[in-house]
């Protein structure tokens, strides 16, 4: 589908041809803009979280739908949906990336504290190695596939997700079920949209998704109901999806995402999710 057609979609009512038009506009200036430094951080529990930063923010703030705004004519500035629109092609047509480690960097902070930076680095074959104590040890408990929408999966699955928005969001809805055992999300993820979110948040950095998923990803969560845009931020826009307490930090012209943070005050920053040849030297395992 195409982004426009997809953005229309989304809408509450459909734009005028001049609107499309600009929306074009905009999107094309967005996607020529120069490439901004990725900024370092970390935030996350366990193996890997979000991430600090800058460029664009995706904004899900808890509370009651709101219907979606398109930007002033003029105004100059993208729509939540025209952000995540962007970002999605260029996930779609980025580099599958080549290595043999998963490498994911994060900080994670708490209302008045910052917890150890976490830093992992995982094989094709689910084995991870973790920075613990300061030290890089394999992690003897963590299991041999990765964690998407609350369930084990392995890389070949991973990279057989569902590349349709509509297939990928059906996917995790039914993953998130058998996850849950039948009981209702988290506190403050209400409903089947709050939790597709912030599942689909996840999966954008925390796991090696191949190019095409990722897009899809975006694409859903552009899709839900109240995504908006929240104005600028440093380096970047916020965006929101009124339905959820989740504030996603992303770069449109790399699909970096970079941070998320929750209603309550905690925050992941993410510095680094990619694929690397290298452990670091000191690792306390002498198979690799």
């Amino acid at each position: 589908m195409d982004e426009l057609q997809m953005l229309r979609t989304v809408l509450v009512k459909e734009p005028s041809r001049d609107v499309v038009d600009q929306g074009r506009h905009k999107l094309q200036n967005a996607m020529r803009g120069p490439v901004r430094k990725r900024r370092t951080g970390w935030l996350a529990g366990g193996l890997g979280l979000a991430a600090a930063g800058a460029a664009a923010a995706v904004v899900i703030a808890s509370g009651s739908t709101a219907p979606v705004h398109t930007p002033a004519q003029g105004s100059g500035q993208l729509s939540g949906q025209q952000v995540l629109l962007s970002a999605a092609s260029t996930a779609e047509t980025a580099s599958q990336g080549a290595g043999t480690y998963w490498h994911v960097k994060t900080e994670i902070t708490r209302p008045g504290s910052r917890l150890p930076r976490g830093e992992s680095w995982t094989r094709r074959d689910g084995r991870t190695w973790a920075l613990i104590n300061g030290k890089v040890i394999e992690d003897p408990h963590r299991s041999k596939n990765f964690g998407v929408a609350g369930i084990l999966i392995t890389y070949d699955e991973l990279q057989s997700l569902p590349t349709d928005p509509a297939a990928l969001k059906a996917w995790t809805v039914a993953a998130r079920k058998k996850a849950l055992h039948g009981q209702k999300p988290f506190v403050g993820f209400v409903g089947e949209d709050g939790d597709v979110a912030k599942s689909l948040s996840y999966l954008l950095w925390q796991v090696p998704a191949p190019p095409k998923v990722r897009a899809a990803a975006f694409r859903t969560i552009a899709s839900l109901p109240g995504v908006k845009s929240l104005g600028p931020v440093q380096g970047g826009k916020a965006l929101g999806v009124s339905t959820v307490g989740v504030k996603l930090v992303i770069d449109p012209k790399t699909s970096f995402v970079r941070e998320i943070s929750f209603s309550g005050g905690n925050a992941i920053a993410i510095s680094a999710s990619e694929w690397t040849n290298q452990l670091p030297k000191a690792v306390s395992s002498t198979s690799k």
